[in-house]
């Protein structure tokens, strides 16, 4: 049972270095950059460190209970359900740290800082390209339909001063002062037949 309980400590530990190596690499990657650049990147392994620490426990507790005899796909089964929900906690309770707020808004300032000239030359060379094909720009576009709502927002003030004005300028119907006379004069009964 040493042996194969050996063998899965010795991958996890493999896995473990090669994720460390990973990191490490990284960081001197980005380092390098950042020294080009304006600042120094976070470090990698302080944000994964309690993940990795995480998963050594979880492989400890495994090689510590043995293999137990029965379905080895209902081990595996259980043993990546707590697996999954080990690191779920540890990258709920990592999410929630002040560090990783800091760690992604450095690494959004650095995304952001790198994309700002691409996305400066995209823009003018697609503003040269439009006018080349007499197409409007959506600068242009904005600024017309921008034109025409405040076009629309003056008719608007004109059509309600101008039915002000109006209303002013109707005369106003008399009220009746007594009863309504007729434009004929009435003729008698008599006269009538």
């Amino acid at each position: 049972m040493a042996e194969t309980a050996a063998g899965p400590e010795q991958l996890f530990n493999a896995w473990k270095k090669q994720m460390e190596d990973g990191a490490q690499a990284w960081a001197q990657v980005v380092g390098q950059a950042g020294q080009a650049g304006k600042s120094a990147p976070a470090d990698p392994l302080q944000f994964w460190r309690p993940f990795m620490d995480q998963a050594n426990a979880d492989w400890a507790k495994v090689v510590q209970k043995g293999m137990a005899q029965g379905d080895p796909m209902m081990q595996w089964k259980a043993f990546l359900e707590q697996w999954l929900s080990a690191w779920d906690k540890a990258l709920g309770d990592a999410m929630q740290t002040e560090a990783f707020a800091e760690a992604i808004g450095k690494h959004l300032d650095q995304w952001l800082s790198v994309q700002a000239p691409i996305r400066k030359a995209a823009t003018e060379s697609m503003e040269a390209s439009l006018q080349a094909l007499g197409v409007p720009s959506r600068a242009q576009v904005v600024g017309i339909a921008r034109q025409l709502m405040e076009l629309d927002d003056r008719l608007e003030d004109i059509e309600s001063r101008l039915a002000a004005i109006s209303a002013r300028l109707e005369p106003k119907p008399k009220a009746a002062a007594g009863p309504r006379q007729r434009s004929t004069p009435r003729q008698p009964k008599a006269e009538r037949k």
